[in-house]
């Protein structure tokens, strides 16, 4: 498994974004499948609207969503969902200046003869988008 994932080329003309990292949602409080495929969050106005998707229960009454300074970052996501019994995904995010476009590369691994719908919500925050940039999701 590790050769799918270990030794990955970036994209011709594009660098990895190396403070791009995971965020992550508590899987119990929050409904992923009730959510948008995708998601570019900017401020943090528009973060804390996706509370509107948590869970009812209890345990999550005084869930908060993690801190994120929006100021110098950008939260992205896409929603991806397959069947099986184990997921593996790995995810990098990628610039090219010259196209003026970032691409989020998902690449998701799943294992077992399971018929079990696994979704996940793929977090990340990179340092803040410019405005006339495009996003590019290629879920692999």
């Amino acid at each position: 498994m590790l050769a799918l994932f270990g030794c990955r080329k970036v994209p011709k003309g594009f660098d990895k974004i190396k403070d791009a990292s995971e965020v992550t949602l508590s899987v119990i409080c929050m409904r992923y499948d009730n959510m948008d495929n995708t998601y570019i969050i900017n401020e943090d106005s528009t973060y804390q609207k996706l509370l509107v998707h948590k869970n009812d229960f209890t345990s999550c009454s005084t869930y908060v969503l993690p801190e994120i300074d929006f100021a110098n970052y950008t939260l992205i996501a896409k929603k991806t969902s397959v069947e099986g019994c184990n997921v593996k995904i790995d995810k990098n995010v990628y610039v090219n200046s010259d196209k003026k476009e970032y691409l989020y590369i998902i690449e998701v691994d799943e294992t077992g003869d399971c018929t079990d719908l696994i979704i996940n919500m793929n977090w990340m925050t990179l340092p803040k988008m410019e405005d006339d940039y495009e996003l590019v999701i290629e879920v692999k």
